[in-house]
């Protein structure tokens, strides 16, 4: 079995059971849509790894020591890139605007190209997920999200990341997330 196998393996296992917010859908779908369009911009095995394995921690209450045992340091950077510092003691819906900045601003100071990959191929699949729930839902599609029901708060992250990941301009995954913005936000991202 390859490592990238036994990611695909964890990633199951932690996911098992669980749904996406307002869907019935597996929750393993999300991360392996995010390693597909991963590995539409790269071979790098870590960083397919740590596609796969973006929101263990996050979302499926994984340890870090646990990711860095099995994959190693390289692969739990990268995951941890992409996963929000929460804070336990307040409710999610008080620090999502913290939460988002904080984000933003790593990946315009310090996040490696790497790190942006994951993130903007999380985001693309986050992105096509909105989308198709709105062909269906209509504009009630923001009330799946528990957090931040205002669209143009959303739009403006969005957004937000897509003018930090310009140097993948040309790709399929960043021309397909600047389509995804104008159709879902009804808006032109600046480059």
């Amino acid at each position: 079995m390859t490592r990238f196998d036994s990611a695909v393996l964890f990633a199951v296992n932690s996911h098992s059971g669980t749904t996406r917010k307002g869907s019935t859908n597996p929750y393993i779908l999300h991360p392996m849509e995010t390693a597909a369009i991963a590995a539409s911009l790269t071979t790098d095995e870590d960083v397919l790894i740590a596609a796969l394995l973006h929101d263990t921690i996050e979302d499926a209450g994984r340890s870090p020591e646990e990711i860095k045992e099995a994959f190693g340091g390289r692969v739990l950077a990268l995951v941890l890139a992409d996963t929000e510092k929460v804070d336990p003691s307040r409710p999610e819906i008080d620090t999502w605007m913290e939460r988002k900045n904080a984000m933003i601003e790593y990946i315009k100071e310090k996040a490696t190209k790497d790190e942006k990959l994951i993130i903007l191929s999380d985001r693309l699949a986050n992105l096509r997920n909105i989308h198709s729930d709105m062909q269906v839902m209509g504009e009630e599609v923001w009330s799946l999200f528990h957090t931040q029901t205002d669209k143009q708060v959303q739009g403006w992250y969005y957004h937000s990341i897509a003018d930090e990941m310009t140097e993948f301009a040309g790709t399929a995954a960043y021309e397909e997330y600047l389509s995804l913005i104008r159709t879902v936000f009804g808006s032109e991202p600046t480059r």
